[in-house]
């Protein structure tokens, strides 16, 4: 069975080594909604859980104006997208860019809450 969980802060790591978790999404604060990351950290856990088989999925699920896209971009190019298996979007341009620009899977996030 595939179990799945986001990762909250790094303090959180010990714990999911210890459960069943086989894939865990991590948010920001520059791109999840509800991410408490900062990108060192998210880099920072994932290339922890990585050794441990862990797979690791950055969320983008902010909602952008075109403005906003075109600042969110230029800040990706600095994260190390290496170190993740998929990406997570929510917006139409975020979804784009990633097809167009990276190689990553993709898990598009459809419904959302009013």
């Amino acid at each position: 069975m595939k179990v799945v969980s986001y990762l909250n802060n790094l303090n959180e790591i010990e714990e999911v080594l210890k459960s069943q978790v086989s894939e865990i999404i991590i948010g920001t604060t520059g791109f999840s909604r509800f991410g408490k990351l900062s990108i060192t950290d998210a880099e920072i856990a994932t290339a922890k859980l990585k050794q441990h088989q862990i797979k690791t999925v950055f969320e983008w699920d902010i909602l952008m104006t075109e403005n906003q896209m075109d600042q969110k971009v230029r800040e990706l190019k600095k994260v190390d997208l290496s170190l993740f298996d998929s990406i997570r979007v929510q917006d139409p341009g975020a979804y784009q860019f990633c097809v167009d620009e990276l190689r990553h899977n993709i898990q598009l996030i459809l419904d959302a809450d009013a």
